[in-house]
């Protein structure tokens, strides 16, 4: 997986309540610099040009929002 290969701590979610049918793919990080070097890191890689070429020409996906949460200590 390539955000794993860039550092990622991944998972795949079906979404049960709210956006019935969707999916959500979650990437964490430890730290918002380990995200940043993350980001850059699969800019650069010709990989990851290659899987988003394919998954739009496939158009069997779509990409609904993108979301940056940090947690808060309570």
């Amino acid at each position: 997986m390539l955000w794993r290969k860039h550092g990622a701590d991944v998972s795949y979610w079906s979404v049960i309540g709210g956006e019935v049918g969707n999916y959500a793919f979650v990437a964490r990080f430890d730290r918002i610099e380990a995200y940043g070097r993350s980001l850059a890191s699969l800019g650069a890689d010709p990989a990851f040009a290659e899987f988003q070429a394919k998954r739009l020409k496939a158009g069997q996906s779509e990409w609904v929002r993108s979301n940056l949460s940090v947690q808060v200590d309570v």
